[in-house]
């Protein structure tokens, strides 16, 4: 496009909306050596023309003002130029892309958002690169990158308790194309302790391309998950986690001291323990577990990352217990013993209740 020829308002940048899957690689060289790397998809959309998915698709990819900048504006567009406005920079309608990870069911946790701000002759500005730190803070960095997409701007926001508030980071943040190729490095003094970089694969942005990208990382944001906006200090569920694993400690144990009782008598050899809270539940021991599992849950998850990641444990344990090898393995053994039929038939068989009223007979089958 030549100078002096507006670009068009209305039509999108060719390639756009895209997917990008991305190998996403962190090193640290101090104060401990560290390093990682997940894979991840990202999204490349034009702010002016956001992506149209089937609306059966649409929790798996949303762009919400509220998750960027202050988040008060609008619009994505507008947020971004009160940012610009600032610095004193108009762009007087021109194109700006965006590298950003979407909302998916309801969460998102964009640890750098990019946009590559262009005026209306097309021609490239700078580069806004927003930073967000696992506490919901948010910080903008204005970067007039040179012709490689290079630049150079001093720390100002904390981001890892690894590394204080000083040094600057060198970043390479080229365009995106068919590849995406970005580096951030933090410099502190002659030192390069830190170094991120993220390698990516342009692909359509299908609905099929979303879904499979979606499927194959579901948890391409856990390093951080935060449900926006930004929440108040929230009181987590320890109190109850607490009182939940105290009830289920007890109930486990006045079980097990109950029955180890009932079996150290002599005249109770053969028969079927069904006294306290035995006559409740079948198996109070293993109710009082499941209790226990589910406290330390509530005790963990203060946040949706947390959440996520805590409720496998006490799911697994629930289903061993009432359907792998706990209740159903025991009662398959005792399903023979004199008095048991009976005993199922009147006692709950995991969650506590009054007992049944005895039948007057004894059904010998399980």
């Amino acid at each position: 496009m030549t100078p002096g020829t507006a670009a068009p308002a209305t039509v999108p940048a060719t390639g756009t909306p895209a997917l990008y899957e991305c190998l996403v690689s962190h090193a640290r060289t101090a104060p401990v050596r560290h390093s990682l790397r997940h894979r991840t998809y990202m999204w490349l959309v034009d702010l002016d023309h956001p992506p149209r998915l089937p609306a059966a698709l649409r929790p798996l990819a949303r762009f919400d003002p509220r998750d960027h900048f202050a988040g008060t504006a609008p619009t994505l567009r507008a947020g971004l130029e009160r940012f610009l406005t600032s610095h004193g920079i108009e762009l007087d309608g021109g194109r700006v892309l965006m590298l950003a990870h979407a909302r998916v069911l309801g969460h998102v946790f964009n640890p750098l958002t990019l946009y590559w701000c262009h005026d209306r002759h097309d021609e490239p500005v700078c580069v806004v690169a927003e930073v967000h730190n696992t506490y919901g803070e948010r910080h903008c960095y204005l970067l007039r990158t040179d012709a490689q997409g290079r630049a150079e701007v001093a720390k100002d926001f904390y981001v890892s308790p690894f590394f204080p508030v000083d040094g600057a980071y060198r970043m390479r943040l080229p365009e995106p194309a068919g590849r995406l190729d970005l580096t951030v490095a933090l410099r502190r003094g002659a030192a390069r302790p830190f170094t991120a970089t993220v390698r990516g694969t342009r692909r359509p942005a299908t609905a099929g391309r979303l879904l499979a990208a979606a499927l194959r990382h579901p948890w391409s944001t856990a390093a951080g998950i935060r449900r926006h906006p930004p929440a108040r200090h929230r009181p987590v569920p320890a109190p109850a986690g607490g009182l939940l694993w105290a009830a289920g400690f007890a109930f486990e144990s006045i079980g097990d001291f109950q029955f180890a009782r009932f079996k150290a008598d002599p005249a109770h050899r053969g028969r079927v323990m069904d006294r306290g809270l035995w006559s409740w539940t079948r198996h109070p021991n293993y109710f009082g577990d499941f209790l226990v599992w589910w406290g330390l849950f509530l005790l963990a998850c203060g946040t949706a990352q947390s959440a996520a990641l805590a409720v496998v444990s006490p799911l697994v344990m629930s289903l061993l217990l009432t359907y792998g090898s706990g209740k159903r393995l025991l009662e398959n053994h005792l399903a023979d013993r004199p008095g048991y039929a009976a005993y199922r038939a009147r006692t709950s068989g995991f969650v506590p209740l009054p007992p049944r009223r005895r039948p007057h007979t004894e059904d010998p089958r399980p």
